[in-house]
């Protein structure tokens, strides 16, 4: 076999490797399990998969030569970045990814693919569902230690049960959170800290037959069971006293500036928890639109 032969068998084997490595190629994105489409700088559409059909529930062939536009009449965008829901498919989700390729005569193509995450976002709603399920069978807050909302709605039902059963006086104070600082402007003071100094300070003030929650961001809402409107509004201002100077209770070294306003009520005949705590609310909230009171009682 002379060179020459030798040079033609070579370049025949290299066309038919060619011709191979293209055949599987093109099988290999037919085939590919995610949807992949091909644009040009027009965004004209020039090939996609059937894996994209299959996902947005159309023929392929119905999408080649439309503007990559028509895409969005079959995807619903998220509040998560390039994840899109699939319009009247509840269940599932595909992630963008796009890049730019070029063809062997150099131009420019856009390749979008869309990857089939679903079952990731299941896997993440069923994470958080089961988040907020603990979430309410945990009875504290988790910053300051105190009841959360709802272990503290619950004591404060069974407060007022008691009261309608028996007469007995029961109050309630809301304390809500107006301004902070901490002392020579230490910036490694935050608002967790202040709100953590103003949870131990009140525990270490109530007896151990009342009970304190933190009931909102910068909320908390005491319970006060035999205690009268008047003691409840001297505690109040007592506590409101005491934060205007307040150590942190694990960093002594910070000192807060601490301004409260809070809401005062007292149980009446007939009141249910609804409207009691209504009115602690109600109480509350005139606080915080009243200039030259910090307490109201209602």
């Amino acid at each position: 076999m002379n060179i020459f032969t030798t040079i033609n068998n070579v370049k025949g084997m290299a066309v038919a490797a060619s011709k191979l490595d293209q055949l599987i190629s093109n099988q290999a994105l037919e085939q590919a399990p995610m949807g992949i489409v091909l644009s040009d700088g027009n965004q004209q559409i020039l090939w996609c998969n059937p894996t994209l059909g299959q996902q947005l529930g159309i023929a392929e062939k119905k999408l080649i030569g439309q503007n990559t536009e028509v895409l969005s009449a079959h995807l619903h965008p998220t509040e998560q970045p390039d994840i899109y829901r699939v319009n009247n498919q509840q269940n599932i989700w595909l992630k963008s990814v796009k890049c730019c390729i070029q063809d062997e005569q150099g131009q420019v193509l856009n390749s979008n693919y869309f990857i089939d995450v679903s079952e990731t976002i299941d896997l993440s709603k069923q994470n958080q569902d089961l988040e907020a399920q603990l979430a309410d069978n945990i009875p504290t807050d988790k910053l300051t230690g105190l009841l959360n909302r709802k272990s503290l709605l619950n004591a404060l039902e069974r407060q007022v049960s008691r009261s309608r059963r028996y007469s007995n006086p029961l109050s309630v104070i809301i304390v809500r959170l107006h301004h902070w600082q901490a002392s020579h402007d230490d910036s490694a003071a935050t608002i967790n800290d202040a709100l953590t100094a103003i949870a131990f300070d009140l525990r270490d003030q109530m007896r151990w037959v009342d009970l304190i929650g933190r009931t909102d961001d910068q909320e908390f809402t005491l319970i006060l069971p035999e205690t009268a409107s008047d003691d409840a509004s001297h505690l109040a201002e007592k506590i409101r006293k005491r934060l205007l100077d307040l150590s942190h209770p694990d960093k002594p070294e910070m000192q807060l500036k601490i301004s409260l306003k809070a809401g005062v009520t007292s149980w009446r005949k007939g009141d249910d928890i609804r409207l009691l705590y209504a009115r602690a609310l109600e109480a509350a909230e005139s606080a915080e639109q009243e200039e030259n009171k910090n307490i109201i009682t209602l």
